[in-house]
């Protein structure tokens, strides 16, 4: 049995797949294995995959497309390790990814959910690192999904706590939540990873109904859960206001101005001081700024 399963979920991402197989199989600890599977894409992503030889490397091919948290589910049911990874198939590990794991492990044998910093680039240049990992991580992730789909988790946990198959939008920070709620999260900030931004990357790709469902049915949902509800119900308004100007922030990026001011303001109204506060509410002041000079 390995230490640990690199699970990859891929739809028609053949261009970006290569590369970050690749960088999953060049790790300086080697007792790892790379799922790969393949959301029904209709691209060359299977002719690619099998290109790649390597005894390490596991390939599934789904017929019927059921979107990134079912890949992930699937991934996570085959997977051997002791403990799971989640790598999107755009993204990018640096070789001492999986060295750096086994380290936190060594000095902390009890972890069973842990994640590292990483950078995020354009592919050529660095944008900005997430790496401030210190103090009370658990915490800290009510206020924003810094791990974004980045994190460890022991796999007969993972097992479960499977992604929400029902949401392809924060369906990671649904499950980080769920977990953080029960088990400590364990964090260093040694860059061992790149999360690359582009312009296919989905998450640049928002339907305005299906954006605003999407966190009225996550906030239901962590709201159901005991353990959640029982851990941040203090946080939850802060964390309401958080997720209102998220969506005001990407509906002024994609050009629907009044929609946005109205989630500004109602973001305003359930936590004023948490807005103002945040690098988030001077990104849409100036996303309305600069469109409204283009217009």
């Amino acid at each position: 049995m390995p230490k640990f399963s690199i699970i990859i979920p891929s739809y028609n991402r053949a261009d970006f797949l290569l590369t970050s197989i690749n960088s999953s199989l060049n790790q300086e600890y080697t007792d790892f294995e790379v799922i790969v599977v393949d959301d029904a894409s209709t691209d060359n992503t299977e002719e690619m995959v099998n290109s790649i030889k390597s005894d390490k490397l596991t390939y599934i091919r789904k017929t019927v497309n059921g979107e990134r948290s079912a890949a992930r589910n699937t991934g996570t049911q085959v997977a051997r390790g002791e403990f799971v990874y989640f790598h999107d198939s755009d993204d990018v590990l640096y070789p001492n990814h999986l060295k750096e794991a086994y380290k936190l492990l060594q000095i902390n044998p009890e972890a069973v959910f842990f994640a590292f910093a990483y950078q995020i680039t354009n592919g050529t240049r660095l944008i900005t690192k997430i790496n401030n990992y210190a103090g009370d991580l658990n915490k800290k992730l009510i206020g924003g999904n810094f791990l974004s789909c980045k994190a460890f988790v022991k796999r007969e946990i993972a097992l479960q706590f499977l992604f929400n198959e029902a949401r392809n939008l924060s369906e990671d920070y649904e499950l980080w939540l769920k977990l953080a709620a029960r088990f400590k999260l364990y964090g260093n900030s040694t860059i061992t990873s790149a999360l690359i931004l582009h312009s296919g990357r989905s998450v640049q790709h928002h339907d305005p109904p299906k954006l605003i469902e999407n966190f009225v049915t996550l906030e239901a949902d962590l709201e159901k859960d005991p353990e959640v509800f029982s851990v941040y119900k203090k946080y939850f308004r802060d964390f309401k206001s958080d997720n209102l100007s998220y969506i005001s922030l990407h509906l002024v990026i994609s050009g629907h101005r009044k929609m946005a001011f109205k989630f500004l303001i109602l973001s305003f109204l359930k936590s004023p001081l948490r807005l103002i506060s945040t690098k988030r509410f001077y990104a849409i002041i100036k996303k309305f700024v600069l469109t409204r000079i283009r217009h």
